[in-house]
């Protein structure tokens, strides 16, 4: 299941092994609105078992609707709720134990013209063990392509910010869960999760042919909270934060290329170089990282 952007629920294609859920889902279109409630159990990845079972440690519901919205020149709105429930999760500082979280929210988004964007506000709260959940995310995503030069170019900029816990001992959980989010986000490496971050990534998109399509990009990395780690894209921690009150994490430079082969064949390519910055030359290592992808995607 893929809802929006895939900001907060996506198929994971990303990842090549693609997230499945049992439950219910019902699509309703009224009006100007497609309406999609649900009530799911994530599955576990089983190898060597086709039919994989639930699992029962987590349950994940919410309703999620789209309508135009004329306000805004070429302008769509989504407007969400979902809730999750975990047994057992874990945060930096705060050990692990039992989440209910809620999340609400609103996406803008649209096309006028040779511009593009893509806004997303989300609040979250619940309970973590005994403690309060109050967290939030800001998305901004504009771009401009010109259309009447060679390869048609797309500028476009993106600034991400999840908020992270500002006190491991507070009664308050400030730490962003990104719930079932996209895989490939930031880049295909997905060295971290959208979760006490801070991201600003500048890019340009090239259509050198119909077929073919080039895309250089740069990201700056920073934590939301001093107080806070770094998060994978599935959750889990990354690197404790309390040994460091360094901000700036690093950053990466990176390039994409997509050559599409058929109608049924497609070869993406993707390398980055990865720069630490003064939190990860604090608490780790701090090497550099360089990495290569190549993927075919055979559709039919």
């Amino acid at each position: 299941m893929s809802l929006g952007s895939g900001y907060l629920v996506s198929t994971r294609d990303g990842r090549n092994i693609r997230r499945s859920f049992d439950g219910v889902r019902l699509t309703a279109l009224t009006g100007d609105w497609t309406i999609d409630t649900f009530a799911l159990r994530p599955l576990v990845d089983n190898p060597g078992f086709f039919d994989d079972p639930a699992d029962h440690a987590s349950n994940f519901w919410g309703v999620y609707a789209v309508r135009p919205f004329r306000i805004l020149p070429g302008g769509k709105i989504d407007l969400y709720y979902m809730g999750l429930g975990d047994k057992k999760v874990s945060f930096d500082g705060r050990g692990a134990g039992r989440e209910q979280r809620e999340t609400i929210g609103t996406r803008l988004w649209g096309t006028y013209g040779r511009w593009d964007y893509n806004h997303d506000l989300t609040f979250q709260w619940g309970s973590f063990q005994a403690h309060a959940i109050r967290a939030w995310a800001a998305t901004v995503e504009t771009g401009y392509r010109f259309e009447s030069t060679f390869s048609k170019p797309r500028v476009g900029i993106r600034a991400n910010t999840f908020s992270g816990n500002r006190d491991p001992r507070g009664r308050a959980l400030g730490t962003f869960n990104s719930l079932y989010q996209t895989g490939p986000y930031f880049n295909y490496a997905e060295l971290l999760g959208n979760r006490n971050l801070m991201v600003v990534q500048p890019s340009v998109e090239f259509n050198l042919s119909p077929r073919v399509f080039l895309k250089p990009n740069f990201a700056a990395y920073w934590r939301e909270s001093t107080r806070d780690g770094l998060y994978s894209a599935s959750g889990g921690s990354v690197d404790s934060g309390q040994g460091s009150r360094a901000r700036y994490i690093g950053a990466h430079a990176a390039i994409q290329g997509q050559w599409k082969l058929n109608r049924h064949a497609t070869l993406f390519v993707e390398y980055l170089h990865f720069f630490p910055g003064g939190f990860l030359r604090q608490s780790t290592a701090g090497r550099n990282i360089n990495y290569l992808t190549e993927w075919l995607d055979l559709r039919f």
